[in-house]
């Protein structure tokens, strides 16, 4: 997939995700299964914080530096400073959607050149952590958690740095 493709599911699913949260009535997005798990609009709210901090944010400082090391975030703070249970979903679909509108721009307008770049991931012990689409295909990618050749060649070509792909402590 090139990143015009990428963009496009992204898009797609972003849309989805909103209009599945803008039809679902405020009783049942601020419901919480269980003690300490997170309601609906909270999911929404961990979508949007990993969307700018982990995903474009991380995507923008692989472009700017070579090799850099990835900005780690708090992203259990940022969630408790949201507050995201008690907004009203139409809002909070509505912020995920320019969240991931800007995450859009970004992808689309990523440059051949581009597509090689990564990073040090923050929680790595300074792995090398970029998502590689193997055989050009997303519904393959793996991630490349070594400096290797083998990686390299294996995967053909990387592109960007994606938090959502981490291991249980890091983000």
């Amino acid at each position: 997939m090139n990143p015009s493709e990428v963009a496009d599911l992204l898009e797609s699913s972003g849309r989805a995700f909103a209009s599945t949260l803008n039809a679902l009535p405020p009783s049942v997005v601020s419901w919480h299964p269980a003690a300490g798990e997170w309601c609906v609009n909270e999911v929404v709210g961990h979508v949007i914080v990993t969307e700018k901090n982990g995903f474009a944010g991380r995507i923008r400082v692989a472009l700017g530096a070579d090799e850099p090391d990835l900005p780690k975030y708090d992203r259990d703070g940022l969630q408790k400073t949201r507050d995201d249970c008690s907004r009203d979903p139409k809002g909070l679909a509505q912020e995920m959607l320019e969240v991931r509108g800007q995450s859009l721009e970004l992808i689309r307008s990523l440059r051949p050149e581009q597509l090689h770049r990564g990073g040090v991931h923050p929680m790595s012990d300074a792995s090398r952590w970029t998502t590689c689409f193997t055989n050009g295909s997303t519904t393959t990618a793996t991630i490349c958690a070594r400096r290797s050749a083998t990686c390299r060649r294996t995967c053909g070509r990387t592109w960007a740095t994606r938090a959502a792909l981490r291991g249980p402590s890091s983000s």
